[in-house]
């Protein structure tokens, strides 16, 4: 499993843009093979601040992911909406235990 965690600044005029764009990626996201979970959040501490949490099967899932065209469209606008980079990391996970 894979877990993927972005995090990112937007410029605070483009704050409902992203948010309402994201809402969509999310509701598209989910209806894909491999999701496991796609959440995005926002830090109640820095209102311009953003959160995707994502659980995938495996890497091909999320290739296959960064692949649609709603992705794509979402990442080249989401970069010009932004204040500096984003910090993506993605973590291999190779066991999980629920307690």
């Amino acid at each position: 499993m894979l877990i993927i965690t972005v995090q990112f600044t937007v410029k605070p005029e483009n704050r409902k843009k992203i948010i309402n764009m994201s809402r969509i990626l999310v509701e598209q996201t989910l209806r894909e093979e491999g999701c496991i979970a796609y959440s995005f959040f926002e830090d109640h501490y820095n209102p311009n601040k953003f959160m995707f949490f994502e659980r995938w099967k495996n890497r091909e899932a999320v290739n296959i992911h960064f692949e649609k065209p709603y992705v794509k469209t979402y990442s080249d606008v989401y970069s010009s909406l932004r204040e500096g980079k984003a910090k993506l990391e993605i973590h291999e996970i190779k066991q999980t235990n629920t307690v």
